[in-house]
């Protein structure tokens, strides 16, 4: 899960949890608890993550999750259809 994947990016990149830690500006426990998933992840320590690992968040918390970008709004809040017909001459 979001732990096993967070140790396999930390070793790829050839850190230990205490180089890491220290990166990330936490202990080294903790570091450890969180590739345990004993303990739950802040918000600040996911993007502290991510930045210090250069990926993206879905990346780390799903890694069967595609980004797509919400739908695009006219002036008045409503959809807009992308997919234009064409018009019959």
């Amino acid at each position: 899960m979001v732990g096993e994947r967070l140790k396999k990016f930390r070793k790829q990149q050839g850190s230990s949890q205490e180089e890491f830690a220290d990166r990330l500006c936490i202990s080294q426990s903790w570091c450890c608890n969180l590739e345990k998933q004993s303990i739950g992840f802040t918000t600040d320590v996911l993007y502290r993550i991510c930045k210090e690992l250069k990926i993206d968040i879905t990346q780390l918390l799903n890694a069967n999750m595609e980004i797509t970008p919400p739908p695009q709004r006219n002036r008045m809040g409503l959809k807009i259809n992308t997919v234009r017909r064409r018009s019959k001459i």
